[in-house]
């Protein structure tokens, strides 16, 4: 290990940040997707900095295969998009830029200001933005050119400790973004790490500030527990920390009982594979829905599909997710769902050809995200 220097206010030299070398964490570059590597080559022959961060780095860490590789550097959005034809700023308040290749993008964000908000573009250092991650396991700086780790936050030794300790302080960070609290109980869950006993006394007396959280952000972060292998015991944990009150309000007394078939139905989910959204809610609510008796089969899709959308609430899917999760509890009934028409989405007048053509064109960019 080494130690990187840094200037102060009175013009001295101080220690900011531990380097590990590639004996001391044990990542290789072939663990990296390649074409997030070649987007780290391109800014650092740029003259810029850039590194991997958040849950890659502490996945690979883990030795797990990371889902996304998010890439941060000092260039500007407006840099990063003249470097790489490929690419797109997207974002109103706090711009970010995806590069993509093909179907795939990887996303480069610019270092935060220690101070900015969450939605605010205003931009900094590597010193800066690491005080900006939620959790010091998520504050780690991988260079896989240089095969280097940089620790401004004492991350690693919380590795070592297996402890999810919050870098922003704890009056101020739930407050900021009560999402935070779902993120430490699901990072503690699924790394197996504990969360110290000051994180865990604020989130539980603080639980209620999540019922102020937007619907779309609380299906985001719902999805995310849905889609994952530890799905039963994350919502067990939520559940135990007062959280699942405003995430799930109308299940909540479901979820109480140990002997419900519902824990059953979660366990069954994280044995699948990448699951769909539509299999995600089937899961969750197929052992509270009611059946209700003398109804047609469209009567009793429609009575589901409503019976869902309660039961989920203030959850806001896309409206097929449900109406698919419906369509296989009717079938867990027996029920034929060959007469059940799938509803219109599309909205308005008829686009006229000129339009048409207009929006293939645009679907045919090799820019747009699908």
């Amino acid at each position: 290990m080494l130690i990187r220097y840094g200037i102060d206010r009175s013009g001295n030299s101080v220690p900011v940040a531990k380097v590990y070398q590639p004996q001391d964490h044990r990542i290789s570059i072939k663990q990296i997707d390649y074409r997030a590597v070649k987007i780290i080559k391109q800014l650092k022959s740029a003259q810029y900095e850039a590194y991997l961060v958040g849950g890659a780095v502490r996945d690979l860490l883990l030795g797990q295969e990371p889902k996304d590789f998010d890439i941060v550097t000092n260039a500007r959005p407006e840099h990063v998009r003249k470097l790489f034809r490929n690419s797109r700023i997207i974002g109103r308040r706090f711009k970010l830029v995806h590069v993509y290749f093909g179907t795939t993008n990887i996303e480069v964000a610019t270092f935060r200001s220690e101070h900015a908000g969450n939605h605010i573009n205003d931009y900094g250092t590597i010193e800066s933005d690491v005080w900006r991650r939620d959790f010091s396991i998520n504050a780690l700086y991988y260079d896989p050119i240089e095969g280097v780790i940089l620790d401004y936050a004492d991350g690693m030794e919380d590795f070592t400790q297996k402890v999810v300790r919050s870098l922003i302080p704890l009056k101020e960070s739930f407050k900021e973004d009560p999402v935070r609290m779902l993120r430490g109980v699901k990072y503690s869950v699924t790394t197996g790490f504990e969360l110290p006993k000051k994180e865990m006394k604020q989130i539980r007396s603080q639980a209620r500030l999540l019922g102020g959280v937007s619907s779309s952000r609380m299906t985001e972060e719902v999805l995310k527990i849905l889609g994952n292998s530890q799905v039963s015991e994350l919502f067990a944990t939520c559940l135990r920390y007062k959280l699942l009150h405003h995430m799930l309000p109308a299940m909540e007394g479901t979820f109480k009982k140990s002997d419900a078939p519902l824990w059953n139905s979660l366990e069954q989910l994280g044995s699948v594979k990448e699951p769909s959204r539509w299999q995600m809610f089937y899961y969750l609510t197929k052992d509270s829905v009611t059946r209700k008796k003398d109804l047609s089969s469209k009567e009793l899709y429609e009575d589901t599909v409503g019976q869902m959308k309660k039961l989920i609430r203030p959850l806001t899917p896309p409206n097929a997710d449900i109406e698919r999760g419906a369509k296989e509890i009717l079938k867990d009934w027996g029920v034929s769902t060959a007469g059940v028409k799938k509803r219109r989405t599309r909205r308005g007048p008829k686009p006229s050809a000129k339009a048409s053509s207009k929006a293939t064109k645009k679907q045919d960019s090799p820019l747009r995200k699908s």
